[in-house]
């Protein structure tokens, strides 16, 4: 057994192979587990775009495979997703091999095959070639995946912005209260003198 190696590198997690294990091509590495939601329930859920709600979208997995899981609603079609966000498996671990800040070039190891099981939707991550002992596991998340981490980044940005604004107008405020309190201390005391 290969077993499952999840590691920190930079500031980063991945996913790696055991020492003295080999994870041949064409291996089922394991399967992307999450709660399955539709894209519209997902996006009412992270409408305020905190840095934690925006974070958990990047553990979602769209799926296409399987046309029965997509309900034609007012709003159009639908797309289901896995959403990983608050799973405990190790295959959302595994990184895409683009890297965040890559000097050198990752080869792809892994890619994401999804299936239909007993007319439910899964999505497997499976070994494209022989993976050795203590490689990184890597896949190609996409564009979705890359446009996701844009928008986080955007919001991010906008979130902290407007933290800002919001602490500098409340200090601003409480600095105006401060002197207020003191100029009435000083009439009082100005009136007690008198």
């Amino acid at each position: 057994n290969w077993g499952e190696q999840v590691s920190e590198q930079g500031g980063v997690y991945g996913l790696f192979v055991r020492k003295g294990a080999v994870i041949e091509k064409g291996t089922v590495i394991g399967e992307y587990v999450g709660d399955l939601v539709f894209e519209g329930d997902l996006q009412r859920n992270t409408s305020n775009f905190g840095p934690d709600s925006v974070a958990n979208l990047l553990y979602n997995f769209p799926l296409s495979a399987s046309q029965q899981w997509i309900r034609k609603e007012e709003d159009g079609d639908r797309q289901l997703i896995i959403d990983a966000s608050k799973a405990r498996g190790y295959v959302p671990m595994v990184n895409d091999y683009w890297g965040f800040s890559s000097q050198e070039p990752r080869l792809q190891n892994s890619y994401f095959e999804e299936v239909v099981v007993d007319g439910f939707p899964h999505v497997m991550l499976v070994a494209m070639v022989d993976i050795y002992e203590e490689q990184e596991i890597l896949a190609d998340y996409g564009r979705e995946y890359w446009d996701t981490m844009q928008l986080f980044a955007t919001r991010l940005r906008e979130h902290k912005q407007l933290l800002s604004l919001a602490l500098e107008a409340q200090a601003s405020s409480l600095q105006e209260s401060h002197q207020a309190a003191l100029r009435e201390l000083e009439e009082s005391h100005q009136e007690e003198l008198r």
